[in-house]
C-alpha cells in the first residue's frame, strides 16, 4: 500500500527548497524511469495525475477520504488531514507542516 509517488516527493522535496513545479517535474521524471525500466504494470494507480493519499502509508482501511482517485485532476487527497494514528502517528509532527 505505502505512500504514493507524489507523497514521497512531498517528503523528500520540501516546499521550502523546491517549488511545486519542480516537485511535479520530479514526479513525472520518476514515472518516466518506471515506465521505461519496468513498464505499465509497475505504475501505482494515479501516478500520472499526481495522486496523493495525504501521506497515509497504509490506506487500505482509510476509506475514500484518503484513497480518492480523481482522473480529472480537480480533486486530490493531499492535505485533506492527518492519516490514522495507528500506522502513521509517529510521523504526525513531520506531516503537520506539509
Amino acid at each position: 500500500d505505502n505512500e504514493t509517488l507524489f507523497d514521497n516527493t512531498a517528503w523528500k522535496m520540501p516546499s521550502s527548497l523546491f517549488s511545486a513545479d519542480q516537485r511535479m517535474r520530479a514526479n513525472w521524471l520518476c514515472s518516466a524511469v518506471i515506465a521505461l525500466g519496468h513498464g505499465i504494470p509497475f505504475f501505482h494507480a494515479g501516478d500520472e495525475v499526481l495522486r496523493s493519499k495525504s501521506l497515509d502509508r497504509d490506506s487500505y482501511n482509510s476509506g475514500d477520504w484518503f484513497n480518492v482517485l480523481d482522473f480529472s485532476g480537480k480533486r486530490s487527497a493531499f492535505g485533506s488531514g492527518l492519516p490514522p494514528r495507528s500506522k502513521n502517528g509517529d510521523k504526525w509532527p513531520l506531516m503537520r507542516p506539509l
